[in-house]
């Protein structure tokens, strides 16, 4: 805010930004749950060595959710 009290231009997101960020924030969530998805499913069938794997290597992270029919 200015001394006016008012919305500093350079500060204030409007609009189509404020839009992107929504857009931003909604795909970064569903991205955690999806990791949390393929977490669950990882331990739940006992696959530690996949775990470890897919916690380091984004492209066998991407293969087991698209295996797992996840996200």
């Amino acid at each position: 805010m200015n001394e006016r009290g008012q919305k500093d231009p350079e500060v204030s997101i409007e609009g189509d930004q404020k839009d992107v960020a929504r857009k931003v924030m909604r795909r970064g969530r569903r991205r955690m749950d999806a990791l949390a998805a393929l977490n669950r499913v990882l331990l739940k069938e006992k696959r530690y060595d996949d775990l470890a794997r897919a916690s380091s290597d984004a492209a066998y992270r991407q293969k087991l959710l698209e295996d797992l029919g996840i996200e």
